[in-house]
């Protein structure tokens, strides 16, 4: 699907996991990884902190 997306813009070494392509891949174990955040940065917007 990305690949197809990527073509369409002329990036055609975009979107496959294929040697030789430029490919951001994450691969992680589901029973060690956490979904506890931390935040480093706040952004403030009208007020808001985020």
């Amino acid at each position: 699907m990305t690949a197809y997306l990527a073509s369409i813009i002329g990036l055609d070494s975009k979107g496959l996991i294929r040697p030789g392509i430029d490919a951001d891949l994450v691969v992680f174990d589901p029973e060690t990884i956490s979904n506890e955040g931390h935040c480093l940065v706040k952004i403030f917007c009208r007020r808001r902190a985020f």
